[in-house]
């Protein structure tokens, strides 16, 4: 979804958009959706992700199909891809390859965890990020298990946040005729979504206590949920229902492996799973389903997301310091620019610290802002010696 919505943002603010799409279906969401709800024979995912688009079916599996792509990119304002890191260099699309033949090209990646670092390959879905980003851990009713957020929150905002990125370098390559990678991972996104509370946590050390509401999932089929393991919890994303009831060792799960059967029966799929799930730790359950392709991942909590090597190598927990010299621990950019990456240059200001600065810009002097301050249209910034 990431991808696509990111293109739908700028799409609608008027960019033309050609949307590549492989032969002979064309983008999964078309017929393999979360949802099977359709509206004119299409999903409903794809449709509200891909307005405003012109379809193309290009298969880049082949050489002219490639050629085709590096045609199209050389007159292209903007490339957009979410492949996992890797995917788009063996096509012979990576960023050098098209920066060679554009150097204004703006070219937009989404991964899931960034493109260094432990879990680089891991797949990056929704729900395995809330999850891992501590996200879920904060859902649900005092003392209910860890509950996702009822939508695709994460893959939503990594699109818009990749739609900022991409205008901010567009307005930057007005000055500098240049291009440049701009990448958005959802991980960074699922942190910096939590900006208040996880900072809260980083400089409090207090972890978020939930209340008695709760928030639920009423579309997506099993086994897409989250499980209580022997030691905590695990998240356990899109899954094929007969290759899960083999793996599990429940062979009365394999009537259920159409849609439509793991829809309406998700409830007592559930149960089933559940009661398996308990029998070993999470670790256990990850190191057992990992290698077998399985879309899995642990349930953390803040004291053990901000111990995360991934946050740690994507530069998501910064130290800055804080009115004078005590320490604050804050969230790092999560929009990555390769020429002109972003910074946090200036701690939250004091109420007014800047008014005299902003006014001597706009033309005031020192006889203006006084007489400003004593007919009262601004006022001493705080802290200030009256």
């Amino acid at each position: 979804m990431a991808g696509p919505m990111a293109a739908r943002h700028v799409a609608d603010y008027g960019a033309e958009v050609i949307k590549v799409e492989a032969p002979p279906k064309g983008e999964g969401s078309r017929y393999a959706s979360a949802s099977n709800f359709t509206v004119a024979g299409e999903r409903i995912a794809f449709v509200s992700a891909n307005r405003n688009k012109r379809s193309m079916v290009l298969n880049l599996k082949t050489t002219e199909g490639v050629e085709i792509c590096r045609r199209l990119v050389k007159t292209a304002d903007v490339l957009i891809e979410n492949f996992r890191p890797g995917v788009m260099e063996r096509f012979g699309l990576g960023y050098d390859a098209v920066h060679s033949i554009n150097h204004g090209l703006i070219y937009g990646s989404i991964t899931g965890y960034g493109p260094e670092g432990p879990y680089r390959d891991f797949p990056g879905q929704d729900l395995l990020v809330q999850c891992l980003s501590g996200l879920a851990w904060l859902n649900g009713r005092a003392g209910d298990p860890p509950i996702a957020v009822g939508m695709p929150i994460i893959d939503a905002v990594a699109g818009q946040q990749l739609a900022l990125g991409i205008v901010t370098a567009l307005f930057e390559r007005q000055r500098t005729g240049e291009g440049q990678r701009v990448a958005v991972s959802l991980l960074d996104v699922a942190i910096d979504l939590q900006a208040q509370e996880f900072t809260t946590y980083l400089n409090c050390n207090a972890e978020p206590q939930r209340s008695g509401a709760g928030i639920a999932d009423a579309y997506f089929r099993a086994p897409y949920g989250i499980y209580e393991t022997k030691d905590g919890y695990l998240a356990l994303a899109h899954t094929p229902m007969a290759k899960l009831a083999t793996c599990l060792g429940l062979p009365e799960l394999e009537k259920y492996a159409d849609y439509e059967s793991a829809f309406l029966h998700r409830d007592e799929i559930y149960r089933t799973i559940a009661a398996v799930f308990r029998t070993r730790t999470t670790q256990e359950w990850l190191h057992y389903l990992r290698p077998q392709d399985f879309w899995c991942g642990p349930v953390q909590t803040y004291s053990q997301l901000a111990k995360d090597e991934q946050l740690q190598i994507n530069q998501m927990i910064v130290e800055i310091p804080y009115k004078g010299s005590m320490p604050l621990r804050v969230l790092g950019v999560p929009i990555k620019f390769s020429r002109t990456p972003g910074s946090i240059r200036r701690c939250p200001p004091a109420l007014g610290e800047n008014t005299e600065e902003i006014l001597s810009e706009l033309g005031f002097d020192r006889e203006g802002i006084a007489e400003l301050r004593k007919n009262g249209v601004i006022g001493e910034h705080a802290g200030a010696s009256s």
